[in-house]
């Protein structure tokens, strides 16, 4: 990686530092409008995951405009797909948890589910 590559990705680690994105032990929600139920560590771990991702897509662009090798630029690509499925599918997982468990849940809700897992894969 440049050194320019590097202090852009330095800096996006930086940001997954900043801000405070727990807000109590549970998120609550429906899973008909969208909320999830996440708790506190879920929630970070998400949010860490996709600034890294972010950070790594910056690094992308700037191997992009250093005209990097194919190889280089591909693997990075395929890093950051990696962090970005594997984000909503930790969301997902949360929808799908909710939804069985919720006594609410219909099979529309359950239909919704299956949309949004196909929808990722």
């Amino acid at each position: 990686m440049t050194a320019s590559a590097e202090r852009h990705a330095k800096r996006a680690a930086a940001d997954v530092t900043t801000g405070d994105v727990t807000t109590g032990d549970v998120t609550t929600g429906d899973v008909t409008t969208g909320e999830l139920a996440l708790d506190s560590h879920e929630l970070e771990q998400v949010v860490l995951r996709l600034r890294r991702a972010q950070g790594q897509l910056g690094a992308v662009a700037t191997m992009l405009e250093e005209r990097r090798g194919c190889r280089e630029v591909v693997h990075q690509l395929a890093a950051v797909k990696k962090a970005i499925d594997r984000s909503g599918f930790v969301l997902l997982e949360a929808a799908v948890r909710q939804c069985v468990t919720s006594p609410g849940a219909t099979s529309d809700d359950l239909k919704a589910m299956e949309k949004l897992f196909l929808a990722l894969s």
